[in-house]
């Protein structure tokens, strides 16, 4: 070490780690803020970068029509779809039903995935499948191996939960309230000894064509995804709502003009855009993150201010050890040498722990809360850039001025 470093800054190492435990507080101090600007920084970063892959997943076209999920609109998708292609500025728009039958009708309705006389599942996804290859949202979706079939997607999740396969085929039937229930007053049904509650009014065989981790707008939050546009769900389209459309185009222009068209025909879905959401997101997010800013270098200006006040004070007490350095022959810059080596080692150990125990706590909340963490680098370099620079700067001119002390003097000097 005395070959790397040089005998100066080796002599100023080797007396400084005596000294470690007794300025323990002030490396603490430096530790402290470090790890909160680590913290902080991180989780705000964290929560901004998941907003953006939240409203990435969820508007995977820059327009997106949607419907309030307490009430969701049951506009016919077939017309739908026509008066919005009726403008040539928009090239596709592939539609998203509820995931479920809905109750707007006002008739009971259920659905059900069947696997033989196994219940699986009652939410399906319908989904145009084929406009959303051509929007180039999914993967290409090959038709399926027996044309008398419809065709399905389901996510891994939902594959390794019942064992199944590309090929595999399952069941879909509709429900509806059996002929033979009386109702007896609103919400309330009798229903005769013997009789099931529901009759299969549908149904149709779905054969698994692909398996996908992620789908537009649910992410991986999805299970199964049926062709909206195959003969099962054309027969039974009143019985589905419309959850969002996602719509693209070259001519944005031409497209807000029909879309506005559209609001007025279709009071129940809502335009949304992609970069209006990230916009939003972003400003409420540098909202805080300002806050964070003026937070942390208030504290690191604080925490120089005490840090550099003790140094100061630790400098004086060894004034009469640097006066014999020098009568022992040490230059001048040695001494200012040994002087900001020490001072160094001080800022860069509270700064290295202070990472450290960021980074742990950063993780401890990993652990609490399973997520992809995302660090600010560009702000922990500019504040250990500010740390260090100070310290460089303030200390090269103690430690010049000290080195050039009458070193007689100094020794004479009382305490």
């Amino acid at each position: 070490m005395r070959k790397i470093i040089g005998n100066t800054s080796f002599i100023a190492v080797k007396n400084l780690i005596p000294q470690v435990r007794k300025s323990a507080l002030m490396i603490l101090l430096v530790s402290a803020v470090i790890m909160s600007a680590v913290f902080g920084t991180t989780f705000l970063e964290t929560i901004r970068r998941g907003e953006h892959d939240y409203l990435t997943g969820h508007f995977p076209t820059e327009f997106v029509l949607t419907s309030p999920q307490e009430h969701p609109s049951t506009a016919d998708a077939n017309k739908l779809r026509q008066d919005l292609l009726a403008s040539s500025a928009i090239k596709h728009a592939s539609i998203v039903s509820s995931n479920r039958f809905s109750d707007a009708f006002g008739e009971l309705l259920e659905l059900r995935i069947m696997q033989g006389e196994d219940l699986l599942m009652n939410e399906v996804v319908l989904a145009d499948l084929d406009e959303m290859q051509a929007q180039e949202l999914i993967s290409a979706i090959p038709a399926t191996s027996d044309l008398s079939n419809e065709r399905a997607v389901v996510s891994w999740r939902f594959a390794s939960l019942f064992e199944l396969a590309v090929g595999d085929t399952l069941r879909v039937e509709t429900l509806q309230i059996s002929d033979e229930a009386i109702q007896i007053s609103e919400g309330a049904w009798e229903i005769p000894h013997g009789v099931d509650f529901y009759d299969v009014a549908d149904e149709a065989t779905f054969e698994i064509v692909e398996i996908l981790r992620e789908f537009p707008g649910y992410g991986p939050y999805f299970w199964f995804v049926a062709d909206g546009q195959g003969n099962f769900f054309q027969r039974n389209q009143r019985y589905t709502t419309v959850e969002a459309v996602y719509i693209s185009g070259e001519d944005e222009q031409g497209i807000l003009a029909q879309l506005a068209q559209i609001d007025h025909n279709y009071p129940d879905l809502k335009l949304n855009r992609y970069s209006t959401a990230i916009a939003a997101s972003d400003q409420t997010f540098y909202q805080m993150w300002s806050l964070v800013i003026v937070i942390t270098l208030s504290l690191l200006l604080c925490s120089i201010v005490g840090v550099f006040n003790t140094l100061m004070a630790h400098i004086n007490q060894k004034r009469k050890e640097y006066a014999v350095l020098r009568a022992l022959s040490v230059s001048e810059k040695g001494i200012a040498q040994i002087i900001l080596t020490q001072v160094m080692l001080y800022v860069l150990v509270g700064l290295i722990f202070g990472i450290v125990l960021g980074i742990l706590m950063t993780y401890l909340m990993i652990i609490i809360d399973p997520t992809q963490v995302y660090f600010n680098v560009l702000f922990l370099v500019l504040m250990a850039t500010i740390l260090i620079a100070a310290t460089l700067v303030v200390f090269t001119i103690v430690a010049r001025k000290r080195a050039k002390l009458n070193p007689s003097k100094e020794l004479t000097l009382e305490e």
